[in-house]
């Protein structure tokens, strides 16, 4: 129970990614070794393709913001002169 009060504190992640994370506690110390393995390894490639995800958004919406940075401080440069 407390792990997954701690995975809902982790405000900075989507709820896919914190529905992996509760999904690991739920599962970790029901099986084998070999059954826990595997379980870890496909929750590792979900996470890592959120990661990708968020690394694709950031490409997307981080030339964006820049770009509107730069606008947004020429159209104040033009205004104060």
């Amino acid at each position: 129970m407390r792990w997954c009060k701690a995975a809902d504190a982790l405000t900075e992640l989507q709820e896919g990614e914190r529905s992996v994370i509760k999904s690991v506690g739920a599962a970790l110390g029901t099986s084998d070794v070999d059954g826990q393995l595997s379980m870890l390894e496909v929750n590792t490639r979900l996470l890592s393709d959120y990661g990708d995800e968020a690394h694709e958004q950031y490409l997307k919406k981080g030339r964006m913001y820049r770009t509107c940075g730069l606008l947004a401080g020429l159209l104040a440069a033009i205004l104060i002169v």
